[in-house]
């Protein structure tokens, strides 16, 4: 990451879930968010194991895309900010994404909210 003092590696979890979702490992990726965790991605919320094992089964299968890291934040609220770069063939190409985890004290994701 960049050595501004402002971004630092975020927690062990978002690592393995970027990981696993990179190698389309839905399993691996389930496991890193509590039972009851929500994601909000394309202005549709997922709440719950069964509904983000749905999204992440089906999230970017349309498209072919490399992502690249460009940095991470913590937040005052103890939410991370990571910021990533996704070029692939889908419209636009290349697009600037915010990742916004909440991470639990038992160190499972209990939020992930992903914009531009």
């Amino acid at each position: 990451m960049n050595a501004d003092s402002s971004q630092v590696e975020p927690p062990a979890v978002v690592a393995r879930y970027f990981d696993a979702h990179d190698r389309h490992d839905v399993d691996e990726a389930l496991a890193q968010f509590a039972p009851d965790a929500t994601v909000a991605d394309e202005n549709r919320r997922h709440a719950g194991h069964d509904e983000i094992r749905t999204w992440l089964q089906h999230a970017g299968t349309q498209f072919t895309y490399t992502r690249t890291p460009l940095g991470a934040r913590q937040q005052a609220d103890g939410t991370w900010i990571v910021r990533n770069r996704l070029d692939g063939n889908f419209p636009g190409s290349t697009v600037d994404l915010a990742y916004r985890f909440a991470v639990q004290d038992d160190g499972l994701i209990s939020e992930l909210l992903i914009a531009p």
